[in-house]
């Protein structure tokens, strides 16, 4: 019989698995940014389930059913998948059966009741994409942006039912907070921090997981004055406002790409203004403007193809 400690809020748990010295993993995530993670769990643990959003119809017409990223990868491995509509009470108690000793959940888009949180023999934890307690929500690379802040990370902590609220994870014998940090690059979009942060989550996740078999594994409060919230997105945030600052109008440029993606509309006389995609923007002065500048929204034909809108200060 093979015997792992953990300890899990000052109680030091017996772990025991005949014969298997890895922890027992239920991995719960659902687009790009939770590959990583899963990679980490199927590397360093024994994935018992992947629970992942249900197929969705894409494709032209909506006629093909495509699968998530994680799904792909764990059928590929021969993991059992589970994809429910919703998280109710029979799933917590579906959960439960599994027996697993740490749930490890990455971008997974359902809320879990405290049940399901309560379900695994040791942990619940979570991958979030940022320093919190800055950014807890449901965007936060794009948060990130927005704010103009030059860093972010990858935190990992204890889930809790309140907003991403629980105990950043620290491990090892000099206790290093679960916690890695990155430059936001100049122009970077949130697609491509995004990815970038998934990379550094496995990593993080990779460490963190011997900690829950050697007893390593404590528990930090986060500091709630410094607590931020970064929204879910709507389509309707795309919408570029031409009277903010040129260096905000970049920011939502690259909180929106690709998702749900930056837009203006194009107001003609005599006509309905149509809805155009804005890809790509950087900030000028007004030297940019012919004859020196225009009214907030203004747009100009520059270099052939080029257009240049001048925004409030700008």
């Amino acid at each position: 019989m093979t015997r792992m400690y953990c300890a899990i809020d000052g109680e030091v748990r017996v772990l025991e698995r005949s014969g298997k010295p890895e922890l027992s993993v239920v991995f719960m995530g659902s687009d790009e940014f939770s590959v990583p993670s899963l990679e980490s769990c199927l590397r360093y643990a024994e994935v018992v389930a992947v629970y992942t959003h249900p197929d969705r119809r894409a494709g032209r017409g909506r006629k093909r059913l495509a699968r998530s990223p994680v799904k792909e990868l764990a059928a590929g491995r021969g993991v059992h998948i589970e994809q429910p509509e919703k998280f109710d009470r029979g799933c917590s108690e579906r959960l439960g059966q599994f027996g697993a000793d740490l749930t490890v959940v990455s971008a997974y888009g359902h809320v879990l009741p405290a049940s399901a949180l309560a379900a695994a023999r040791t942990d619940s934890i979570n991958v979030h994409p940022s320093l919190l307690p800055r950014h807890r929500g449901a965007a936060p690379v794009a948060g990130a942006i927005l704010a103009g802040d030059a860093e972010t990370g990858v935190t990992l902590i204890k889930l809790r039912p309140l907003l991403d609220a629980g105990e950043v994870i620290c491990y090892g014998r000099d206790r290093r907070r679960a916690q890695g940090a990155t430059p936001i690059g100049e122009g970077e979009t949130a697609g491509e921090l995004s990815r970038r942060l998934a990379k550094i989550g496995g990593e993080l996740l990779a460490e963190v997981l011997p900690a829950f078999v050697d007893g390593s594994v404590t528990y930090e409060p986060q500091d709630e004055t410094r607590a931020t919230v970064a929204p879910m997105l709507r389509k309707s945030d795309g919408n570029i406002d031409w009277s903010k600052p040129p260096g905000q109008v970049v920011r939502r440029v690259r909180a929106m790409t690709p998702w749900p993606g930056a837009y203006t509309m194009l107001h003609r006389r005599g006509h309905r203004p149509p809805r155009r995609g804005v890809l790509e923007a950087r900030a000028c002065d007004s030297g940019c403007l012919p004859r020196g500048g225009g009214n907030p929204g203004q747009l100009s034909v520059l270099e052939g193809s080029r257009l240049v809108a001048s925004a409030e200060g700008g």
